[in-house]
């Protein structure tokens, strides 16, 4: 049966617009070169993964099946981590374990609590598997606050309660001590807190916020190892809690390439070399919003490499920087602003081809006016 072009543009407008990373689909449909193209929706590393970590991949079995599951990769993660083996649960990056933690924690009908604006596959998930969503709106502009949403799980009473630390499209953290007062909350309650910490590596690391013992806690090693690809993910949760997990998990969840790349990552040259790359982002991400700030955009608080930028019509601005600069920033219209962009740093020599095309499309929408 033939492709219906209007059918297969619109549904690639859908997949861009709900996710970042680059959609190559879209950038031929647009006649564009996805190499030429530079990804400032992707909070991902910059660049690409460490050299062991390729030699690794390039090297994995792929004749033969994988650990079922990623026992290797659990004895070290629990090694690093200082927990038990129990306590770690591998997956095909932290989408996969959102999924699982709905379905091992929470039955169909009941509460799972979200905070808006944050990552949309918390709900996504909740309602797949046929829970009821109950979302608590914050602030974008204002110092993160819990008190909505404790005052929310006081009221509803959620089976499950999903925070992003730092938080989704934002990037700022929620301040530790109340959410560890949210978590006690959840505990005395009898509502399972998942805390997902995909991009805890990217913030000052004196702010932090580790595993804590009594929430399922989500890590995503695509984030802080160029991993995307691949998909990997794992959780740290109370032994029960991650046993409840592995009971929905399917077998073989971690490929033998990503499993492999997962054990090089871990690596204590590889970490130093990553930690070391994570620190010149970050740097590169303050020179990034004090340029962008100097040419008249408003550039919201952050506590990590990424940013929330105002942005009139965000969703053409998008397209625009896309089709004219090969540039591709993130319409953070799915996450309910639609006049908000968020952008993330590549790195000082990409960030600088941002900030001119930034200031070509400002001064062009100046003068339209």
């Amino acid at each position: 049966m033939a492709r219906d072009p209007g059918f297969y543009r619109a549904r690639q407008l859908v997949v861009s617009e709900l996710h970042g990373a680059i959609n190559v689909d879209e950038l031929i449909e647009l006649g564009l070169d996805p190499a030429k193209v530079v990804d400032f929706s992707s909070n991902c590393l910059p660049g690409l993964a460490h050299p062991r970590i390729q030699a690794a991949v390039h090297a994995a079995s792929i004749e033969n099946y994988p650990s079922p599951d990623a026992a290797p990769l659990r004895v070290r993660l629990s090694a690093c981590h200082g927990v038990p083996i129990e306590s770690v649960v591998t997956a095909a990056g932290a989408a996969q374990l959102i999924f699982a933690a709905v379905q091992a924690s929470s039955r169909e009908g009941e509460t799972v609590l979200v905070v808006t604006p944050s990552f949309g596959e918390y709900a996504d998930a909740a309602r797949a598997l046929s829970r009821r969503v109950e979302a608590v709106a914050v602030e974008v502009d204002a110092s993160p606050d819990l008190a909505p949403v404790m005052e929310a799980v006081s009221r509803t009473r959620p089976a499950m309660v999903f925070l992003c630390q730092p938080n989704n499209p934002t990037g700022r953290l929620w301040p530790a001590d109340a959410l560890d007062a949210l978590i006690t909350q959840c505990r005395d309650l009898g509502t399972v807190p998942v805390i997902d910490h995909a991009y805890s590596t990217f913030v000052d690391p004196a702010k932090r916020f580790v595993a804590h013992d009594h929430a399922i806690n989500l890590y995503s090693l695509t984030k802080d190892f160029a991993l995307a690809g691949l998909r990997l993910g794992y959780a740290l949760a109370p032994a029960a809690q991650a046993r409840s997990l592995d009971a929905v998990m399917p077998p073989w969840s971690v490929s033998q390439p990503a499993l492999a790349a997962g054990l090089a990552a871990l690596d204590t040259e590889v970490i130093a070399a990553t930690d070391d790359a994570i620190w010149r982002v970050r740097e590169s991400s303050a020179v990034l919003w004090a340029a962008l700030e100097n040419d008249g955009a408003v550039v919201l608080p952050t506590d990590t490499h990424f940013a929330l930028i105002e942005c009139p019509g965000a969703s053409e601005f998008r397209h625009r920087l896309l089709v004219q600069a090969g540039l591709q920033v993130r319409s953070a219209a799915s996450f309910g602003l639609p006049n908000h962009v968020r952008v993330a740093s590549k790195g000082r020599d990409d960030d600088t081809r941002l900030i001119q095309a930034w200031k070509i499309e400002s001064e062009a929408a100046d003068a339209a006016l």
